[in-house]
Order: C-alpha cells, then sequence, then structure tokens
C-alpha cells in the first residue's frame, strides 16, 4: 500500500510546480514554491524571483535547494521552490534552459555526463576511470577534479553560469560516480546582484559532505528541512560574513 507521501508525490507530474506555500514533501517539510518565472523583459533581471528546481525525491536536493533557498532569502531576494520528481540532471537542465525555472542545484560529473557525455567520457579515459575502478581516488584528484570542472563550465549553455565548485560531494549512484561530484549551483547570467552573488559563493564554500549528511539526518528525523537549514545557516557565521559579501567578486564566468 502506497504511503501518504507516494500518494502525495504521485499526483504531481515531473513537470508541475507546486504553488507558494509550505509543503509536506517526502515526508520532509520545506518552506515556499513557485509558480513561474518572470521573463527578463517583463522586469529587471536583479528582480525577477528565483525559482530552484528540486528533485523531491532526493533529501540531498530538498536541503541543497532550500540552502540557496534561504542564503537568497537572507539577501531579500524573492526566492522560492519548484518541486519535480525526475532524478535525471538532464531533465533540470531542461528546465533551466527553457525558463521554467532560472537556479538548479547539481555535480560536476552529473551535469557532465548529461551534457556532454563524450567529454566525460574523455576523461574517464584519460585517467584510467571507470566501472572496473576504484574511482576518483585511483588518479591524481586535484587534477581529475579541476579538468571535470572546466568541461563541465566549457559545457554549459551560453545563457547560463555556475560559482567556484564546492568541496562538498554529491549525487552517489549517478551514471558517472566514478567523476569527481562536487556541488555546484547553475544559473541564468545576470541574474544577481554583487552582494548576491557573494552569499552564493559563500555558502557554496562553507558546504561539506559531511555538513550535507548531518543536515540530511536532522531533517528526516525532525521531519522539517526548512528548520534544520535555517537553524545550519544561523550558526555558520561564514555563510553572512559581511566583510567577504563586501570584498568577494561575483564569478566571470
Amino acid at each position: 500500500m502506497a504511503t501518504p507521501q507516494q500518494r502525495l508525490i504521485g499526483k504531481r507530474s515531473k513537470k508541475r510546480i507546486l504553488p507558494t506555500v509550505s509543503v509536506l514533501v517526502a515526508g520532509l517539510v520545506m518552506s515556499g514554491c513557485t509558480s513561474q518565472v518572470p521573463s527578463s523583459a517583463e522586469v529587471d533581471s536583479h528582480d525577477i524571483p528565483i525559482s530552484i528546481s528540486v528533485n523531491a525525491t532526493s533529501s540531498e536536493q530538498m536541503v541543497l535547494g532550500e540552502i540557496y533557498h534561504q542564503t537568497l532569502l537572507g539577501q531579500e531576494r524573492n526566492s522560492s521552490l519548484a518541486l519535480e520528481t525526475d532524478p535525471a540532471a538532464q531533465g533540470r537542465m531542461s528546465r533551466l534552459q527553457e525558463g521554467e525555472v532560472n537556479f538548479i542545484v547539481g555535480c560536476t560529473g552529473e551535469l557532465l555526463g548529461s551534457m556532454n557525455p563524450e567529454a566525460a567520457d574523455e576523461i574517464t579515459e584519460e585517467f584510467g576511470l571507470g566501472s572496473g575502478s576504484g574511482g576518483a581516488a585511483d588518479a591524481n584528484y586535484n587534477d581529475l577534479s579541476q579538468r571535470t570542472y572546466d568541461e563541465f563550465v566549457g559545457s554549459l549553455p551560453g545563457n547560463v553560469t555556475t560559482t567556484d565548485p564546492s568541496p562538498a560531494q554529491g549525487c552517489k549512484g549517478d551514471e558517472y560516480y566514478y567523476l569527481p561530484q562536487n556541488i555546484v549551483p547553475v544559473f541564468n547570467k545576470e541574474l544577481f546582484t554583487r552582494a548576491e552573488m557573494s552569499a552564493i559563493n559563500n555558502v557554496t564554500r562553507s558546504l561539506s559532505s559531511e555538513e550535507i549528511d548531518k543536515l540530511i539526518t536532522r531533517a528526516r528525523r525532525q521531519g522539517s528541512v526548512s528548520a534544520v537549514v535555517s537553524d545550519w545557516l544561523s550558526t555558520s557565521s561564514s555563510v553572512y560574513d559581511q566583510e567577504a559579501t563586501t570584498s568577494d567578486k561575483p564569478s566571470s564566468r
């Protein structure tokens, strides 16, 4: 018999974006969700509401989406979460390209494999990776990580950009699991102010794999992603370091 949570998710199609209300998805309470993204022709790009695509079947995605959502709210930027149930990175990139959302979260190896599998396969061969290897640990990891990130950035569509990669690794179980999977946000260009870009960069750098795992565990225990993330952000001074916010430069990619 399907659980209440499964019935709730089952009522929504992969492409449907939920209304702007607090919702219960997969047993985890999250904050506001969005209906659609206005075009840049309708409002100034720095005033466009941010719609963050979140895979509702992934606790990691829900936690990461909530982190960026609350970070932007802390910058007084209108932000909400767009829930979907397609686990594929390609689906998130398509929604970004089609203008259904303007912000997604993924991992370097995962996104590279979905956008440019030829480049991912080339790296795999060059570094001797693949299903028969022990993964990225077998290679010169720093070189591998940088190469994967560079190819990922080079494969991005011209109208979107990213930040420097997080040291945190995610996307476990992805097809390209043997590539580095550094967490990265991807969003439309010219979308953020200097201060907002600094806040996004700061929170991306502050993430760690261990911290994300802890947040997921706490969220499952408490049943509220938004409450757990809010508590974490309030105790993570580096995220809202005002000196860094005024001195850091936004990504030029």
